[in-house]
């Protein structure tokens, strides 16, 4: 771990970047980056992150692509389980109801992450996730806590036998590099004219 987090480091000075713009690029805090190129141990996902985000460094602006939306259906009805082993929240913390979305009987959520289960007589149904746009949001702020990306959380879903019922991406266009109505034009092929107010 020495060697890539001493090349972390040295790449970061060779494009003479500060840590908090290292850190404001990948979405992580600068404690959490000074720790990794000290040699703390980063999770895989981080680390291609990482040398992805130094390898392909620009001073352009930068898009931004967002996990919008999630759903994940699991094959288990231990909906603990899931609270539990992989999103890692206290029970304590959870909020129950009686009743749920997609034809599940009861929810547990914390905040806008939502866990659905069902009784016994639904056992086909298992356990679904879902996170809506905030509950993205909350989620990201989870494992940003822990040093984790959503490569390591979807992983991790995967390995818990998850099936991707839905993922939503969203564009930041606050940059101002994807112009609509050009692209519009050149998929079609016409002529698009901008509005005007």
């Amino acid at each position: 771990m020495g060697y890539w987090s001493d090349s972390v480091r040295r790449r970061r000075k060779e494009l003479n970047l500060t840590q908090v713009q290292l850190c404001h690029r990948l979405g992580i805090t600068q404690r959490h980056l000074s720790r990794i190129e000290n040699g703390e141990a980063c999770s895989s996902g981080l680390q291609m992150h990482i040398d992805k985000t130094l390898n392909n460094w620009s001073d352009e602006p930068e898009l931004q692509l967002l996990i919008d939306y999630v759903r994940i259906r699991f094959p288990t009805q231990d909906i603990d389980k899931i609270v539990d082993d992989l999103l890692r929240l206290q029970t304590d913390c959870i909020l129950s109801e009686d009743r749920a979305a997609f034809g599940y009987q009861f929810t547990r959520s914390l905040g806008q992450i939502k866990i659905y289960g069902s009784d016994p007589g639904h056992k086909e149904l298992g356990t679904l996730l879902e996170l809506r746009g905030q509950g993205c949001r909350q989620m990201e702020s989870i494992l940003l806590g822990r040093g984790e990306t959503w490569y390591d959380f979807l992983y991790q879903c995967l390995d818990m036998k998850g099936v991707m019922k839905r993922l939503d991406l969203a564009v930041n266009d606050m940059v101002n590099m994807l112009d609509i109505p050009n692209l519009i034009q050149k998929n079609s092929g016409q002529r698009v004219y901008p509005r005007h107010a």
